[in-house]
């Protein structure tokens, strides 16, 4: 059926359609958002967010991420997004987040995370490369910039050591490229390793080891024949010496042959033992006089490695005439590190030793423990004298040594004791000198007499000298303490009863001359602020020390008794009593 339709209708039916077109559109719910891909670098951000358009009342947000490392939340009209930290290696991850309106299409985001980046996955120096026992493998460390490692191992190519390693860029040391397995670096020196990225970026690592090779001080290494032990005094045995010395190369020494036997007396019954080392021709340590004997002493009961190389350094203050060096190294035996040793020379006359001609002339120890091949005992004392040089074949030749000691001692007797007589034989500024160090460090060794040496040269006088072994001084109770006693005068403990040991008597027999008396203050005034400066050296070598002692009392059997506190408050407490004892000794000596 037809309808015929007016004007009026047409318009009536165009304006129902253009309202219900109307109504449409406003029905429609829309979802768009700014982003759809959003990356976070390792350690990830506080927050980042994503602006999203909505017709929709309410917007949701969810992640599928595993481990919830990436959360999504709706804030206001933004998608706020945070990531925790990836601490994965060069591992990127990723997620979705799916934003819902009802009614609406979904939107996706992703979200990817870098991992932590590392310049350096392995840094390694190979054992097979670098005549090593076992490889050493070093931690790097992001987050200080550091690259370190650890080892108790000898290292002979410590100088020129070939590291492999695995990067992300190129290396560079002193702007100089480096080859993985191939590029050799000293590692006694301050090491900085640069690592430049493809993204032209820079990072500097700076190499910190640890360990006997890196504490500062020159390495020895000796390496027995047959890898055996030192277990006594007398034989020698056939070995090779090493000498690393940080500063200068010059005084290195690669495989020198020569010979290692032990030394000491009561030091010798210690666990850390003391050595002496033969070498077949006269030879230069540390560019000091060529010979052929050195020594290197444990220092085993002193906890501080100082109190000889103090009296040594004292003997040069006070101007005695002969006077050991002192020279601290790291020693390792057949590759096992042994502890920190004081390199010094033998006792003996020589060049560079007590220099001094033997025709006519002698160097004799005074010791109770008298266990030389040629030895007396002084007729009026009864002092062991032990001969030193020169070399002797017959008890004979020793006559005009006996004679030397016998008119010497004679003139503290006699009708017309005390008077000045005994400066026709000795000099006195070296006896005084002598007498004042021990007495500063209040070194008991003198009372018996041990370790103490004098010498003469054909028409001379007797001086005295060198000084040596002074364990048993800086205020020692005998037991397990240092630092404790700060009486102990010579003139003061004449008065001691019932003690008639021949040092104690002949020291003390000087101080009934008046003369002697008067000189001894006068030089004691003298010295006293050459004693007093000697408190900066053992801060100095107590900072040199530092990193090396805490590696010796690391090793088994290297701690005495006497390490009852920190090394830095024995250092304390060593400067204290020393300066007490200067003012003990002022004041008591005035008198």
């Amino acid at each position: 059926m037809l309808y015929k339709m007016n004007l009026k209708n047409v318009v009536l039916l165009f304006t129902l359609l253009l309202s219900f077109t109307s109504c449409d559109k406003e029905n429609v719910i829309t979802l768009e958002v700014e982003n759809t891909q959003v990356e976070f670098t390792h350690n990830g951000a506080s927050e980042k967010y994503i602006q999203f358009y909505t017709n929709a009342k309410i917007v949701n947000v969810r992640s599928s991420s595993v481990d919830n490392w990436c959360k999504a939340s709706i804030d206001n009209d933004k998608i706020k997004i945070t990531v925790a930290e990836n601490n994965e290696t060069e591992s990127y991850r990723s997620t979705t987040l799916t934003v819902e309106a009802e009614g609406a299409n979904k939107a996706l985001i992703t979200v990817t995370q870098a991992g932590k980046e590392a310049p350096y996955r392995t840094f390694v120096i190979k054992a097979d490369k670098n005549n090593l026992q076992n490889d050493i493998i070093a931690t790097i460390d992001e987050d200080t910039k550091t690259i370190k490692f650890r080892t108790n191992e000898w290292i002979g190519s410590v100088k020129n050591l070939i590291v492999d390693f695995d990067l992300r860029g190129e290396v560079y040391v002193n702007n100089e490229l480096q080859t993985s397995g191939e590029s050799t670096q000293s590692f006694l020196e301050e090491l900085i390793y640069t690592v430049k990225g493809e993204d032209n970026s820079d990072i500097s690592y700076k190499v910190v080891p640890s360990g006997p090779m890196f504490t500062g001080l020159p390495v020895v290494s000796i390496y027995i024949d047959g890898n055996k032990e030192v277990i006594e005094k007398k034989t020698k045995l056939p070995a090779s010496f090493n000498l690393i010395d940080i500063e200068q190369s010059e005084f290195d020494m690669s495989n020198v042959e020569m010979t290692i036997r032990g030394r000491g007396n009561s030091t010798w019954g210690m666990p850390k033992k003391p050595y002496r080392v033969d070498f077949p021709s006269k030879t230069s340590l540390f560019g000091l006089p060529k010979a052929k004997k050195w020594v290197f002493l444990a220092n085993y009961q002193d906890p501080t490695f100082l109190m000889n190389d103090i009296a040594f350094e004292l003997g040069r203050r006070f101007g005695l005439e002969f006077n050991h060096s002192s020279i601290h190294v790291e020693l390792f035996v057949n590759g096992k590190y042994r502890g920190n040793y004081q390199m010094t020379e033998q006792k003996e006359t020589g060049k560079g030793r007590v220099d001094i001609n033997t025709d006519g002339g002698f160097l004799v120890e005074l010791d109770v423990y008298f266990d030389e091949d040629y030895q007396f005992e002084s007729d009026y004392f009864k002092l062991p004298v032990m001969v030193q040089g020169p070399k002797l074949s017959n008890e004979s030749e020793m006559d005009y040594i006996k004679d030397a000691i016998h008119e010497f001692e004679k003139t503290l007797y006699g009708d017309n004791f005390p008077n000045d007589d005994y400066e026709q034989y000795t000099d006195a500024r070296s006896l005084i000198n002598f007498m004042l160090i021990n007495e500063l460090l209040r070194n008991q060794e003198l009372y018996h007499p041990k370790s103490t040496y004098l010498y003469k040269e054909a028409d001379s006088k007797i001086k005295w000298g060198p000084l040596w072994d002074f364990d048993w001084g800086f205020g020692y109770n005998g037991g397990d303490r240092y630092f404790v006693r700060n009486d102990l005068l010579f003139y003061a403990d004449r008065a001691y009863q019932g003690d008639n040991r021949s040092g104690l008597q002949f020291f003390c027999r000087f101080f009934e001359i008046p003369g002697f008396r008067e000189k001894y203050y006068a030089q004691w005034q003298e010295m006293k602020p050459k004693a007093e400066s000697i408190l900066e050296y053992i801060d100095t070598k107590a900072k040199e020390l530092e990193k090396s002692q805490a590696e010796n009392f690391n090793i088994d059997n290297t701690t005495p008794n006497t390490k009852n506190t920190t090394y830095s408050e024995l250092i304390s407490q060593m400067k204290s009593w020393l300066q007490n004892r200067i003012n003990f000794m002022d004041k008591e000596l005035t008198k």
